[in-house]
Order: C-alpha cells, then sequence, then structure tokens
C-alpha cells in the first residue's frame, strides 16, 4: 500500500503481469520452425481522444472517445446551438476558416431557404446545413479535419461573423495495448506509416482522422514466439464516432438549457 493508502502499485504490477500472460497466449500457436505466426485480427475499436494544446479540462463520452480540452474550446462547444462537420473533398485537404488574404471558408445563411451555406471565399458552395434559428443568432461550431470554429448566424439572413478558431489533434489507442508492455521486438505500420513501439503502447498522434489506416504489428512475445496482430481501422467509422461524441458532449454541456446542441455532417 503506497503513502496515501491507494494500491495503485500493486494493480499496475497485475496489470504489466497480465499483460504478459495475454502476449504471450495470444502468440502460443505460433512456432517460430513452422514458419510465419498466423495473423491474429483484433476485432475490438480503438479509442480516440481529441487534443487541444494547453488542455485543462477532461471529458470522456461514449463509444471509447475522450476530449482534452482548453477553456477556448471548452466555451466553444458549451454555446453550440448546432455542431457540424464539413467532409473537404478530396480527403486530406484543409481549407482554412481564418486564412490570409480572402481564401477563407465562410458561412451564409438563407433565411427564404433555412439553410447554411459554406462557402470558399464567399464563392461557389461547398456545403449546406438545414438550420432554423431560434429567433435570435444562431451559433454554428464548424469542424473540419483540424480545425473547429464558431460562427455566428444572423436569423434575417446574410453573412456568419467567424468569432473563434481553434485547432485539434487526434490519438488512436489501440486495444489492447498493455499486452504489448513486455514484449520484444515491436514493429508496426499504419498503413504506409512506420510506427514507434511507443505508439503502440501510448497511442497513435494524428493531425486527422482521415490519416488513419489499418495497423500491423509484429513482435516477440515474453515467451519467445513470434506473433503478428492486424486492427481494422476505417477513418470514416471514427469520423462517425466522434462526430457522435461531440454531439453527446454538447448536450453535457448544456444540460438545462433550451436548445441543446445537435449533431450534423455537411452536406456536399
Amino acid at each position: 500500500m503506497s503513502p496515501d493508502g491507494t494500491i495503485a502499485p500493486r494493480r499496475a504490477a497485475g496489470a504489466v503481469l497480465a499483460a504478459a500472460v495475454a502476449c504471450a497466449a495470444a502468440s502460443r500457436a505460433a512456432d517460430p520452425a513452422a514458419g510465419p505466426p498466423p495473423v491474429r485480427r483484433i476485432a475490438a475499436p480503438p479509442a480516440v481522444r481529441v487534443l487541444v494544446p494547453a488542455a485543462r479540462f477532461k471529458f470522456e463520452v461514449r463509444e471509447s472517445v475522450g476530449f482534452d480540452l482548453d477553456a477556448a474550446t471548452l466555451g466553444a462547444l458549451s454555446i453550440a446551438d448546432v455542431t457540424a462537420r464539413l467532409g473537404t473533398q478530396p480527403a486530406g485537404v484543409a481549407l482554412p476558416f481564418d486564412g490570409p488574404g480572402g481564401g477563407s471558408l465562410t458561412v451564409h445563411f438563407s433565411a427564404e431557404a433555412r439553410r447554411l451555406s459554406v462557402r470558399l471565399a464567399g464563392g461557389a458552395e461547398l456545403a449546406s446545413i438545414e438550420a432554423d434559428p431560434p429567433g435570435r443568432p444562431l451559433r454554428l461550431c464548424l469542424r473540419q479535419r483540424d480545425q473547429a470554429a464558431l460562427f455566428v448566424v444572423p436569423p434575417a439572413g446574410g453573412p456568419a461573423p467567424l468569432v473563434w478558431s481553434g485547432r485539434v489533434d487526434y490519438r488512436i489507442l489501440l486495444p489492447e495495448a498493455d499486452q504489448y508492455t513486455l514484449c520484444r521486438d515491436l514493429r508496426a505500420t499504419m498503413g504506409s506509416r512506420t510506427l514507434k513501439p511507443s505508439d503502440v503502447r501510448e497511442g497513435i498522434l494524428l493531425d486527422s482522422l482521415d490519416e488513419a489506416a489499418p495497423v500491423r504489428i509484429e513482435g516477440v512475445s515474453p515467451g519467445g514466439a513470434p506473433f503478428v496482430h492486424e486492427v481494422p481501422i476505417e477513418p470514416r467509422a471514427l469520423e462517425d464516432r466522434v462526430d457522435r461524441a461531440v454531439a453527446e458532449l454538447v448536450r453535457t454541456l448544456q444540460t438545462g438549457a433550451a436548445a441543446p446542441g445537435e449533431a450534423a455532417r455537411a452536406a456536399p
């Protein structure tokens, strides 16, 4: 027992022992003399953490999604009436909310059509969102890849001013990661990206979820048996999980509010 009365060290030791047993069990059937070990497919989905720099507030939401937020991001989510994710095409392209020289994404509201229009520099429409302002300016939190922004939409229509923007990162936490604690010679990839052993054990940091890809892990168990594990990861599934988690976080932050946040995906 530690001086503060907890038994965390003993539990940690137990977790390491369990990890060693799990890793050995997962690869016991592989005989090096019999050729390459069979591939074990880990079906459990990875956990996701949404991160911002200098985070002070932690939230655990649904479907193994967590948030580490700063005060500004937390404040924007706390007052958002609608949250939406802009799915840019092609994947991997980030359009700025606050870029210089008029190259930014803008939001315009048509009171007649009851629709929000997302445009690049006020030009061609990139996406639209149905909206029904509640008789006052509607606060829209628009997310895109590693960015988030808060717009205030005038109920009478017209351009919506940008009042805040920020950036986020993502950490992908692999299922059963503890089992690799005592394994040797770890080699891992996410798609074409080579991962470090610390990525496997502590999480894979991404700028955006569309960078995610299936993970393949090879190594040697504490018992000396080689193993190969595969973790299927689908970026669209991760994005949908985070969408639902953002909506739930907004509802949680706004418990008792007249107009809780709603989840939406901007339609291209």
